[in-house]
């Protein structure tokens, strides 16, 4: 969330010293709600460009909760419903779990901590994620018993800590002949990092600060123009 104290901004103090006492409230209210709603556009776009391929659910993340007279406070921040995926690049550290990753988990086939992580051989929609088809068909295909699982559909699981020398993964059967070779759809690491490399709230704030005066000086004509 973006909060900013205007009182601190000495540019933006002198230029409201000459309005009547019965326009402050109001010029400070478009003041505020304009800087919200351009800081909010810069957000998106900030979303937009790092990230590879945004989602709608990134590129729409973005809020505004406009000031009032009354209130003379507005907010800028990232919806709560998508804050989670937005915080793993802000901030750096584990995502959370996948439906997939859920799925093996409970199975006992994932532990703790570990991912699974897609490989070039599973279908991706336009953003560049798996889709969500070959997801379902992954998880309805496996088998319901733990170890190393297969069934009709030639699906199976190799997970971590078998004595075996095929990788930790999701693997699929290419032909029923004797013989067949197997492809990875995904395999399993014991850590997935991200890097904090969004920055999304110091750079945001910044761009808040520098939009308030122009917006003031807006504000004030605004208010003038009105007063007549």
């Amino acid at each position: 969330m973006i909060e900013i104290d205007i009182r601190g901004i000495y540019e933006v103090q002198r230029l409201f010293r000459g309005l009547a006492s019965d326009q402050i409230n109001y010029a400070l209210t478009v003041t505020i709600n304009g800087t919200a709603f351009a800081t909010q556009k810069i957000g998106r776009t900030q979303l937009e460009t790092r990230f590879d391929r945004p989602t709608p659910l990134i590129k729409g993340a973005t809020r505004v909760d406009k000031a009032t007279k009354e209130t003379l406070t507005a907010r800028v921040f990232i919806d709560p419903k998508r804050a989670a995926i937005i915080k793993t690049h802000e901030e750096g550290g584990q995502r959370g779990d996948q439906r997939l990753e859920k799925f093996l988990r409970s199975k006992g086939w994932l532990p703790g901590g570990w991912r699974a992580v897609p490989t070039d051989n599973m279908p991706v929609n336009s953003y560049g994620n798996p889709r969500q088809a070959e997801v379902n068909k992954i998880i309805n295909g496996l088998p319901r018993a733990g170890g190393i699982a297969g069934d009709r559909r030639r699906l199976f699981v190799i997970r971590p800590g078998l004595s075996v020398r095929i990788q930790p993964g999701i693997y699929r059967l290419k032909s029923r002949s004797k013989g067949s070779a197997i492809i990875m759809l995904y395999h399993f690491v014991d850590q997935a990092q991200y890097k904090a490399v969004l920055e999304w709230m110091p750079s945001v704030q910044a761009s808040a600060i520098q939009l308030l005066p122009d917006q003031a000086a807006k504000a004030i004509r605004r208010a003038i123009e009105t007063a007549r």
